[in-house]
């Protein structure tokens, strides 16, 4: 087998393709000072004995304490948690002075709100690569019906806002619309209509939603449907639409448009106002690609962030 040297930040982009939930993962020091990190990196492993595994970055200021500790917990994140999980991503001192949290039996913070929240024991410790596998034992857990925070490809993403433009946030009266802002490295996707060029869109017919009828519409065309972008009423038209992020595998994409540069494509643009304010959030997000959902209509709503996960912080 050829020896080859893999770029570390491909990689890391290519195992964040897939989505998976958000945790915090605790655990108490000896002079009862309580730690944590996000992690994404967490799986069951065992149901006789119960068992799951988490895998602490070796880079983590706390390291040492997880690398010797005896008990932990990991707390799967709700989808009303993102800041929590930015929070504990980052270095800011203090975390849990900013969180509900309370101790377990055995002394390891559970935090709030969580979807749900297992207690651990130590099992066993593999050291791997720049992580440690770390395996425990579930001692005790709890679930609520929240649903979790996810998580693919640099980005949090909500079953509950994801949900919402599946179906739609229209009235029975208003028509729906589903499009993409379909990317090809540094170009974006425009489709030629009777009043110029606009962002790719589809009718959403009745009964369907509206990320089936996008899905129908790009079949064949390899292109990828991410995350939910924008989900807006025009209130003029009494039309609402949902746009999802997407990725072109070519230039070359069968009767949908053309692709124009990134930075040209607000003075393209010929169609309502939402469509170019949609671009020009979407040219300064991409720069460091940190992207967030918009939920409103044409002149107001709410932007919700979805902040990268920083693992090992």
């Amino acid at each position: 087998m050829r020896d080859m040297t893999l770029d570390p930040i491909a990689l890391r982009t290519a195992f964040g393709s897939y989505m998976t939930g958000v945790t915090v993962v605790t655990a108490m020091s000896p002079d009862s000072v309580p730690v944590g990190f996000t992690a994404n990196s967490f799986t069951s492993v065992s149901l006789d004995p119960p068992l799951l595994l988490i895998c602490p970055a070796k880079r983590l200021s706390s390291y040492d304490l997880f690398h010797t500790c005896t008990h932990f917990a990991v707390n799967i994140l709700a989808d009303d948690q993102s800041a929590i999980s930015t929070l504990f991503a980052s270095r800011t001192e203090d975390r849990f002075g900013k969180v509900n949290w309370r101790r377990d039996s055995w002394g390891s913070p559970l935090i709030g709100g969580a979807t749900a929240r297992f207690s651990c024991r130590v099992h066993n410790r593999v050291e791997a690569g720049d992580h440690d596998i770390l395996i425990g034992e579930v001692l005790d857990f709890d679930i609520s019906d929240k649903p979790g925070l996810g998580y693919a490809s640099g980005g949090y993403f909500s079953r509950t806002l994801e949900h919402k433009a599946q179906t739609g946030v229209a009235t029975e009266m208003e028509k729906r619309f589903v499009g993409g802002i379909i990317s090809y490295k540094d170009q974006l996707l425009l489709t030629p209509t009777e009043t110029g060029l606009r962002l790719p869109h589809f009718r959403v017919p009745a009964r369907t939603s509206a990320l089936d009828t996008l899905t129908h519409a790009l079949d064949g065309t390899g292109i990828e449907i991410g995350a939910v972008y924008s989900i807006y009423t025009d209130t003029k038209a009494n039309r609402s639409y949902t746009f999802y992020r997407a990725v072109a595998p070519s230039l070359k994409v069968a009767n949908l448009g053309h692709f124009i540069p990134l930075e040209t494509v607000p003075q393209a643009l010929t169609g309502p106002m939402a469509e170019r304010t949609i671009i020009e959030r979407y040219i300064l997000e991409s720069q460091n690609q940190q992207f967030g959902l918009y939920v409103g209509d044409d002149e107001y709503g709410d932007l919700h962030p979805v902040h990268p996960v920083q693992k090992g912080n």
